[in-house]
């Protein structure tokens, strides 16, 4: 990188993955859930028979936008991708010798960790609590990305109610670790 102040210079692998990371953040900028913005999404749950049941009315972001902003998600929450968040992060506390994008990088490290390993509002599904990485996990396992036969078997066992819940809970998650993803777009060395 031109103008490069790093404390050790980047190693191609490094430059590469930073330059892979910048783009992987664009197509989240561009992609449905930023650019069209939450929709009004209603969830059916029957109580008891047919004819005992509701209709329950929320803010959340098209079916389709919401998986292709989840399925790019991923590529940074997987250890072995050349865009995971930490080791973006990593590489930036490690090679920058900017203070301030390291201090930016490791705050946006440490609000990625916390957001993950919350469990919005304590919303429970039967007797589990879900935590934003548990409930994205779910979501990419189950069906979205590829399906793993546990996250499957789990999904289809929890009843609509369950299954709004935990769309709740990614679709809450997703602005907060786009921001952290922000925060580290645009390092300069």
């Amino acid at each position: 990188m031109s103008g490069n102040t790093s404390l050790h210079p980047l190693s191609a692998d490094e430059e590469r993955s930073l330059r892979l990371f910048r783009k992987r953040v664009q197509d989240l900028r561009e992609c449905g859930v930023v650019t069209h913005g939450a929709v009004t999404l209603k969830v059916d749950f029957q109580f008891g028979g047919p004819l005992d049941g509701d209709s329950i009315p929320f803010k959340g972001f098209d079916r389709d936008h919401f998986r292709s902003a989840l399925s790019t998600l991923r590529q940074f929450l997987l250890n072995d991708d050349a865009v995971q968040f930490f080791k973006i992060c990593k590489t930036i506390r490690r090679r920058c010798g900017r203070s301030e994008l390291v201090a930016w990088s490791e705050y946006s490290r440490s609000f990625w960790k916390r957001t993950l390993e919350s469990a919005p509002m304590n919303f429970r599904v039967g007797s589990k609590l879900y935590t934003v990485k548990d409930a994205i996990d779910l979501v990419l396992y189950g069906f979205v990305a590829h399906t793993k036969a546990g996250s499957a078997d789990e999904w289809d066992s929890i009843s609509s109610g369950g299954k709004a819940t935990i769309y709740f809970i990614v679709q809450r998650s997703l602005f907060d670790l786009f921001y952290c993803l922000n925060l580290n777009h645009r390092p300069r060395f």
